[in-house]
């Protein structure tokens, strides 16, 4: 197991790399076929590294998925987030449901995964998780026109912006902020389920914001 997180982590470090390398070069680093290959062969490595570890390994994957899935908390997270939520909690692969979207907003998809994990697989907690710097949101606060579908994020974003600009601070980190903290309000009015769940005591739906700087997550909303 400990050569898996290994291997994971070192994945993950090497593809966060080849992204901020592509990001700050107009055209892409790597062609889509040399990608493909990257990932496959880092599939053939996960293999290889579980074959190490015989045929117990196997045997606890197989039971875990006899049991089912029954993660402990939904966690609605944006794209852009730079690390898997999984590592931020020290949680393991499976044991959160998370969904995650651009600019961690609520729409349809979003509610039906949520509803979907707090009915059918008991889930008690959702977090609603921003983070510091979150490009994302900092595209909508600048309306970028070259991209298309970010004119859609600004509509969802409208209000918060026009919010966080009449606050003192930073626009940015207030955005995010208040975009935490509407997406829990939202959540919370969502009918006829989740809002009845809450009620009821059944779940708890919370805001918080990853600092990426110290990898802590504060709670700013309940």
């Amino acid at each position: 197991m400990k050569r898996i997180i290994k291997f994971l982590l070192v994945t993950f470090i090497s593809t966060c790399t080849l992204a901020c390398f592509a990001q700050e070069n107009s055209k892409p680093a790597f062609t889509a076929d040399e990608v493909l290959r990257e990932l496959m062969m880092g599939n053939a490595n996960f293999v290889q590294e579980q074959a190490k570890n015989g045929a117990e390994n196997g045997e606890k994957r197989e039971s875990s998925l006899e049991k089912g899935l029954h993660p402990i908390a939904v966690v609605i997270s944006c794209n852009d987030l730079k690390i898997a939520p999984e590592f931020i909690f020290g949680q393991k692969l499976g044991e959160l449901f998370v969904i995650r979207n651009i600019g961690n907003v609520v729409d349809s998809n979003v509610l039906t995964g949520v509803e979907y994990a707090t009915e059918h697989l008991q889930v008690p907690l959702v977090v609603v998780l921003g983070h510091t710097n979150c490009d994302s949101i900092k595209t909508a606060i600048t309306e970028d026109k070259d991209l298309d579908h970010v004119l859609h994020l600004f509509d969802e974003l409208e209000a918060v912006i026009e919010e966080s600009k009449s606050q003192e601070g930073d626009l940015l980190e207030n955005t995010i902020k208040n975009n935490v903290i509407n997406v829990v309000k939202d959540l919370k009015k969502s009918k006829p389920l989740i809002k009845k769940q809450i009620n009821k005591g059944e779940i708890k739906v919370v805001g918080a914001i990853y600092h990426s700087d110290t990898g802590e997550v504060e709670i700013i909303s309940e």
